[in-house]
């Protein structure tokens, strides 16, 4: 096997999911203790397009919930496009949810400085989606989300919020801080996901 094939191997074991917590750090340390670096990217306009949209933001609401994938087909129809926000509404069935905290306003503040941080420019190719943020203005209108898979870190945003979304990958750390708890599916739950694709 020549070394470009060994390379991409070990690339795309590297970047698939996992289901350990990724770390603070910027680096990636392989079994053959090569160590990879990837660096934070940082966009020139990323701290004023947060500035520009937390402007707007009167509340935030972080939900935990079992992965979107193992949702009935008729809550998830659309693997990619959540299908939860009705009328202004977040419509999370209790079977689903895990967490769901309002911030307080220095939770906000912490936010907005976490996205400020930039972002690794690496993900995988799969999508598991388990939190999102959801943001609203003083009328208590929903003026964005952002739906994120730490294991790949992968989201999906609402339009507007596209140049920044891709931030919210990084917040795992300040989402346990504010008292998430939820990351990653339960014995159980994987069990009942097993049972049922029999």
């Amino acid at each position: 096997m020549d070394i470009k094939k060994i390379y991409l191997i070990l690339l795309i074991g590297l970047f698939s999911c996992n289901k350990e917590e990724k770390k603070s750090i910027n680096m990636i340390e392989t079994k053959k203790t090569e160590v990879l670096e990837f660096e934070i990217v940082k966009p020139a306009e990323l701290e004023k397009n947060v500035d520009d949209f937390f402007s707007n933001v009167s509340k935030i609401e972080i939900f935990a919930y079992l992965d979107r994938n193992k949702w009935d087909k008729s809550d998830n129809p659309d693997y990619r496009n959540p299908d939860y926000i009705k009328n202004n509404k977040i419509e999370i069935k209790d079977k689903y949810l895990r967490n769901r905290i309002v911030l307080s306003t220095s939770q906000v503040k912490e936010l907005q400085a976490g996205f400020k941080n930039g972002y690794y420019d690496i993900a995988a190719a799969c999508y598991d989606p388990r939190h999102a943020i959801i943001f609203y203005d003083k009328n208590d209108v929903i003026i964005g989300n952002i739906e994120i898979c730490f294991e790949c870190n992968n989201v999906s945003s609402s339009k507007n919020l596209y140049s920044i979304g891709r931030s919210a990958s990084n917040q795992m750390d300040l989402f346990k801080k504010f008292g998430i708890t939820y990351f990653e599916d339960t014995k159980e739950e994987y069990d009942t996901f097993l049972n049922n694709l029999d």
